[in-house]
């Protein structure tokens, strides 16, 4: 079994690949999605963590990590601890239910000429994605601007909300001191 080297709270921890699929879609994806979403999500997880894994090498930030907790430049993903408290009387369903959808993709991978690819993904897209170079800089085959306006059809896609003066001034003082 493959077995990955993460950064959980400024300590190395060895982690299998399946339980850091879990962990990764479980962040990104409530266990009510359909079983073909999270079947996709758990392929794309899956993907990046073997692109990680690659790049990783000689990587002096991670500190001998092939992954790191850090939002902020990982992909993130809750602790077994972190989801037990996030779905708690639910946890052992919701993990059973998202462990059957996992094991059912755990060998796919998403690959370009024979490397796993960046699996880069998103909720919605506004109709059109973007390309790589535009977004990175540089062009990856495989990222390219595609229409999806399909999205314009999926829940939450607009959403209006009203705040007073006040309560926005609030939310840009709370933004500016965290």
């Amino acid at each position: 079994e493959e077995i990955f080297t993460a950064r959980f709270d400024g300590q190395v921890q060895q982690v299998d690949a399946y339980t850091l699929v879990c962990m990764i879609c479980a962040t990104e994806m409530s266990p009510s999605f359909s079983q073909e979403a999270l079947k996709a999500q758990a392929v794309a997880a899956h993907t990046y963590a073997e692109r990680q894994c690659l790049a990783a090498a000689g990587r002096e930030d991670l500190q001998g990590a092939d992954f790191s907790d850090d939002p902020g430049k990982f992909q993130a993903f809750f602790t077994e601890d972190e989801l037990r408290e996030r779905w708690g009387t639910h946890f052992d369903t919701n993990y059973r239910m998202l462990s059957a959808v996992v094991d059912e993709v755990a060998e796919e991978l998403l690959t370009y000429e024979d490397t796993p690819i960046i699996a880069a993904f998103h909720a919605m897209s506004g109709g059109k994605t973007e390309s790589a170079k535009n977004v990175w800089g540089s062009e990856i085959a495989y990222l390219q601007s595609v229409d999806s306006s399909a999205d314009r059809n999926a829940p939450q896609f607009e959403q209006n909300v009203s705040y007073t003066a006040e309560q926005v001034k609030d939310m840009l003082s709370a933004s500016r001191e965290g």
